[in-house]
C-alpha cells in the first residue's frame, strides 16, 4: 500500500495522500510534514461520515467520491465500504487527470485490501 501512496504522490500537483479505515484510522499516508496527519484524516473522516449520512438520506444511494476546493489547495476522496483514498493537491493540480490516476488506484486497493 505504501508503494500505490508513492506512486500517486509522484503524480503532478499531488501534495499528500492517505488510505483510511472507513472508521477514520489510519491505514496508510504518505503527507508532508506541514500537515498535520491527524488533523488531515479527522477532516477526510469526518466529511465521509456527513456527506454519507445526506446522500443516504435523500436516496441518493451509496456516497463514492468528493471534491473540496480551497483557496490554497484541494481535497480530493473516493469511498469504498472498507475504505477512504483521500489526496491533497495544489490549486493548479488538473483534477480530471487525477480524478481518473485516483480511480485507478483505488481500484486496486479494493483488490488488495
Amino acid at each position: 500500500m505504501d508503494e500505490l501512496l508513492r506512486e500517486i504522490n509522484n503524480i503532478d500537483g499531488i501534495e499528500g495522500s492517505m488510505v483510511l479505515a472507513s472508521d477514520g484510522l489510519v491505514i496508510s499516508s504518505r503527507l508532508p510534514a506541514e500537515y498535520a496527519e491527524g488533523m488531515s484524516t479527522a477532516l477526510v473522516a469526518e466529511l465521509c461520515r456527513s456527506v454519507e449520512e445526506k446522500t443516504t438520506s435523500v436516496d441518493k444511494g451509496r456516497f463514492i467520491a468528493g471534491y473540496v476546493f480551497a483557496e490554497s489547495g484541494n481535497l480530493i476522496y473516493f469511498q469504498s465500504p472498507d475504505f477512504i483514498l483521500a489526496v491533497l493537491t495544489s490549486v493548479s493540480a488538473n483534477i480530471g487527470a487525477l480524478r481518473l490516476a485516483l480511480r485507478k488506484t483505488a481500484k486496486e486497493l479494493i483488490r488488495k485490501m
